[in-house]
C-alpha cells in the first residue's frame, strides 16, 4: 500500500456494493495501466458476511460486464483502516453515518460517498440485496459513474498520469 493512493469502499455487509466497486475500481485502473499507483480494498461496516465471497447475484451481474468478484471475501472495517486508507468511499448515508461512528475519536480519514464524485442525481448507491436482477443492474450502473468519476478525480488531483 505504501507509495499508492489508498481507497476503501464501504457498504454494510461487505457483500454486495462495497465489493462490486472494489472489483469496477480495479478492472477501471488496469484498463488505464495503473495498478501500480492504486491500492484497492473493500469493507463493511457490519460483520455479516466476513470472510465469505460477495453475493452470487452481484458475481454474476458484475461477470456479465466484465468484472471479476471472485477472490473478494468479505471483511468489516476497522479504526486502522481509517489510519491507513486516503480515501473511504461509503455507498449510502446509512453507512456514513455508521462509519462516522466507528471512527470515532480515531484521527484519520474521513468518509464520503462514492457518488459525490458522479454528477448522477443520485447521491447514494441502493442496496440491492432484497431486489431482483434489475436492482442489482442499477447498483452497478450507479457504481460504474461513481467509480469512473472517483478515478478520474484521482488522476487529475493526485497528478496521476495515464500511461499511453
Amino acid at each position: 500500500m505504501e507509495g499508492k493512493l489508498s481507497v476503501l469502499f464501504v457498504c454494510m455487509g461487505n457483500y454486495c456494493r462495497s465489493p462490486a466497486a472494489e472489483a469496477v475500481a480495479r478492472h477501471m485502473i488496469e484498463k488505464k495501466r495503473r495498478t501500480d499507483l492504486f491500492y484497492i480494498d473493500s469493507a463493511g461496516t457490519h460483520s455479516y458476511h466476513v470472510d465469505e465471497e460477495p453475493d452470487p447475484r452481484m458475481q454474476k451481474e458484475g461477470r456479465e460486464r466484465g468484472y471479476e468478484l471472485l477472490d473478494i471475501r468479505g471483511r468489516q472495517i476497522t479504526p486502522q483502516d481509517f489510519r491507513s486508507f486516503q480515501y473511504i468511499l461509503a455507498m449510502d448515508k446509512r453507512n456514513l453515518n455508521d462509519l462516522e461512528i466507528i471512527k470515532n475519536h480515531t484521527n484519520g480519514t474521513s468518509a464520503e460517498l462514492l457518488l459525490n464524485y458522479s454528477e448522477s442525481e443520485s447521491t447514494e448507491v441502493p442496496d440491492p440485496y432484497y431486489s431482483n436482477k434489475e436492482g442489482f443492474s442499477t447498483c452497478l450502473d450507479l457504481i460504474e459513474v461513481g467509480v469512473s468519476g472517483f478515478i478520474e478525480f484521482a488522476i487529475k488531483n493526485h497528478r496521476i498520469h495515464p500511461s499511453d
